[in-house]
């Protein structure tokens, strides 16, 4: 019986399972201190109203994140003729959190308000091994996410056209009289 394929395999398996430690390990000695400190950083020196958020209560999944504000929407319910309630604008968030193989995803939560529809789905930015990610590519992955964030916030149709409110019609409609 030949076994070729499987000892491959049963390599291939071990550097994998490897690496996610290596990953790990990197993440705990120096990538986690360097997102933190760089996001500080940006937020100092851009004037971002955020704050830098870690997630760390589960060791090996671990997650830091640059929150925008949360603050009062400016929407609010009418409880009584003479009472009312804020709903809460939760500012967007982008996020740097260690995959269960050690690698690192990025990605950008949206803001959303409270009570009102539901949050937009995250958007991945990218997933990298803890070497291929360096301070430039936070400052980019920031930038980015100050765009998005923008973006939401100014939405409107005129943008979009896939994103129109109302009807989609599709065909044309001729004059009955024409034919």
């Amino acid at each position: 019986m030949d076994i070729t394929k499987l000892l491959t395999n049963v390599k291939k398996l071990d550097k994998v399972l490897q690496n996610t430690q290596d990953y790990r390990t990197q993440w705990e000695t120096s990538h986690k201190n360097m997102i933190t400190l760089t996001l500080e950083q940006l937020i100092t020196d851009a004037g971002i109203q955020g704050e830098v958020v870690i997630n760390d209560n589960y060791e090996g999944l671990e997650a830091i994140s640059l929150a925008l504000q949360t603050k009062d929407s400016g929407i609010y319910e009418r409880i009584s003729d003479k009472t009312k309630r804020a709903l809460i604008r939760n500012g967007g968030v982008l996020t740097y959190h260690q995959l269960f193989n050690g690698k690192i995803g990025i990605l950008i939560g949206y803001p959303y308000i409270e009570g009102i529809g539901q949050p937009k789905m995250p958007k991945t930015i990218e997933i990298v091994r803890p070497e291929e990610l360096k301070e430039i590519h936070v400052l980019r992955h920031v930038e980015m996410f100050m765009d998005e964030i923008a973006e939401w916030e100014d939405f409107d149709d005129d943008k979009d056209a896939t994103h129109t409110i109302g009807f989609h019609r599709t065909a044309t409609i001729s004059n009955p009289e024409e034919s």
